[in-house]
């Protein structure tokens, strides 16, 4: 492996870095001797080949070559982002470089990820980045709208870029149907930008960002809208809005565009004392990592301890806490339990909850008052005024409620689907900086929180409890609530999410609904039973089923909310207007063979339209049934 730093670089200089940054992390390098055994190697997943993903990476594990005392990292390359967290799940011996924006949508199972990967933590953050999108300069683009109908080279798949750069065009209202994208990595975009076969290319990198200089000779730098971005932003996305200034790249002026940090990312079953020497060797090495890119300037504990996107590993977390430098929050260790959910209502988006809620903490930064905490969800109907009470240092409140809460069902799989109601718990007014929510598992006696935490009456309506979960997040916010004090809080707030996972029971709605609806369908099949001649029956009986099923199918609508979009349930009624329709048109067809005297003709009809219809009805309503 290639040296990254001058074989004449003393330990002196980077130590004397190190001082200059607090006293606190003077004690850093007296930590070297307290990690136990926990060593081997470690796979660093980075970036693309020539990328800064690609050179940090290489950086840390050459740290480790030279200063590392049981763990030894080896760099790979990998496509980004997206990828590198699909790698380290599960696997407690690899690392990997990600975009905080991805970071936390990964946690929350959010926007390309399936599910929620609530095992990840933080090791320690590493610099910045910016969205930059450069058009070609004689297209005149000056605003992200403007690529419409344009062809643009974002990322890889599995590249931050790609995701980061589509977030941006989500964000102005573009879709694939308004661009062209193409998926290539840098030199690739590069070249095609450069030959004139894409319109525009997206990077995201720190400023300065080598591709972006190149980039430059050809194009210019695109904004985005701000009313757009705080929407988008708004709704959930990690990414914060930053002006960019030209200056970085000899310009004048500046644009405004996402920017995010870069984390080190390791899953929580990485060993404790591999994770505490890791974020030890980078925290005593910041000078050294400081000649890889200017983006990691200002690398230093604190930063890593209030900008986290997600819990810190506790490797890393017990090294924070040894510095002594660094005011933790307190831990509320928060956790329910329910006695009834009542009042389950997909039209309105509600359920009503009984239960109790409990807070115990140790810290007094809290005080001795009642624990001051909200429903972000939901509003209280009734709650008792129990006082906290204290034993050997530790507060605990317990408070018996009532309260209606509120969750988006979705329900595209109707009456396939399973729901999550979730309760969740916001501190009224500290920020994650004052106060962190830790769910209670040492109150998980049985070690299942189905059990623990759901009194063993509850019962939700005709669906099923198939998970009860909780964890603590931190919610990221683009506003100030009007603070008087503007520093007081980093616009991040900790929250207790209980998540209970109900599905529905199939087999009720089968013999309410679709076999009602069968009895109604079956009905046209009886026209193919009656003589051809007697058209006014046959038309009569389809028209009743038809008019039926469309009373019924608005009956059963009105059980839901207003959607604007398909639901299971109406693709069995689709069918059956379908079918009712075939057997009108069939019966018309036999009418007018018979009425022209040709009379074994209709009725040949007739006897194979009743062999085709049970097929055509019963074979598309198994596949509905089945494949869904």
């Amino acid at each position: 492996m290639g040296r990254l730093f001058g074989s004449g670089a003393s330990e002196d200089s980077s130590s004397s870095g190190l001082r200059s940054r607090g006293p606190g992390t003077i004690l850093l390098l007296g930590l070297w001797l307290t990690a136990a055994a926990g060593g081997g190697e470690i796979v660093l997943n980075s970036g693309s080949a020539g990328g800064v993903y690609d050179s940090v990476g290489l950086a840390i594990s050459e740290l480790s070559e030279r200063f590392g005392r049981r763990v030894t990292i080896r760099a790979v390359r990998s496509s980004g982002s997206v990828e590198n967290i699909e790698r380290i799940v599960g696997n407690g011996n690899e690392l990997g470089l990600v975009q905080c924006d991805l970071l936390h949508d990964a946690y929350d199972g959010r926007g390309v990820f399936g599910r929620a990967h609530s095992e990840l933590r933080v090791i320690a953050l590493l610099g910045r980045e910016a969205l930059h999108v450069v058009a070609r300069r004689e297209l005149g683009i000056t605003a992200i709208d403007g690529l419409r109908g344009r062809r643009i080279a974002l990322g890889p798949p599995g590249s931050g870029s790609a995701a980061t750069g589509w977030q941006a065009l989500e964000a102005h209202g573009l879709d694939a149907r308004d661009v062209e994208v193409v998926r290539l990595n840098t030199g690739e975009a590069l070249a095609a930008f450069a030959g004139g076969d894409v319109d525009a290319v997206v990077f995201v990198g720190a400023v300065p960002f080598a591709p972006v200089r190149e980039a430059l000779q050809w194009g210019t730098l695109v904004s985005l809208e701000r009313a757009s971005a705080q929407t988008y932003l708004a709704e959930g996305s990690y990414l914060s809005l930053e002006e960019l200034p030209l200056s970085a790249y000899g310009g004048e002026g500046s644009v405004l565009t996402f920017s995010v940090d870069t984390a080190l990312v390791a899953p929580l079953d990485m060993n404790a004392d591999a994770a505490y020497e890791l974020a030890e060797l980078i925290f005593a090495h910041v000078g050294r990592l400081e000649e890889v890119h200017p983006s990691l300037q200002g690398l230093e504990p604190g930063r890593t301890d209030a900008r986290a996107p997600i819990p810190l590993h506790p490797g890393a977390l017990r090294l924070l806490d040894n510095l002594g430098a660094i005011p933790r929050p307190a831990k509320v260790f928060t956790g329910f339990y329910i006695y009834s959910i009542t009042e389950l209502d997909l039209v309105e988006g509600s359920f009503l909850v009984d239960g109790f809620v409990w807070f115990r903490w140790k810290s007094p930064l809290l005080g001795d008052d009642s624990f001051e905490f909200s429903f972000v969800n939901g509003t209280i109907e009734s709650i008792d005024e129990a006082r906290p009470i204290e034993f050997q240092g530790w507060r605990r409140q317990s408070r018996r409620f009532t309260a209606r809460f509120r969750a988006g069902f979705v329900l595209y799989d109707y009456p396939f689907d399973s729901q999550v109601l979730p309760l969740v718990v916001e501190h009224r007014w500290y920020g994650s900086g004052r106060l962190e929510f830790v769910p209670d598992t040492e109150a998980e006696l049985s070690g299942d929180a189905q059990s623990s935490f759901l009194g063993e009456q509850v019962q939700v309506g005709d669906w099923t409890i198939a998970q009860v979960e909780h964890r603590g997040v931190i919610k990221k916010f683009e506003t100030d609530f009007g603070s008087l004090r503007k520093d007081e809080w980093d616009l991040r707030s900790s929250r207790y999410e209980f998540l209970i996972t109900i599905e529905r029971a199939v087999l009720p709605y089968l013999a309410k609904v679709v076999f009602p609806l069968t009895v109604f369908v079956l009905m046209t099949y009886c026209v193919f039973f009656i003589n051809p001649k007697e058209f006014l029956a046959q038309a009569g009986m389809c028209i009743v089923a038809l008019l039926t099923c469309v009373a019924f199918h608005t009956f059963q609508s009105d059980s839901l909310p207003a959607v604007g979009y398909l639901v299971a349930a109406d693709k069995f009624f689709l069918l059956s207007y379908l079918v009712i329709l075939l057997a009108l048109m069939a019966t018309v067809w036999c009418h007018r063979v018979h009425s022209r005297g040709d009379v074994q003709r209709a009725r040949r009809l007739a006897a194979r339209f009743r062999w085709l219809f049970p097929p055509l009805y019963f074979l598309p309503m198994l596949i509905l049934l089945v494949v869904r």
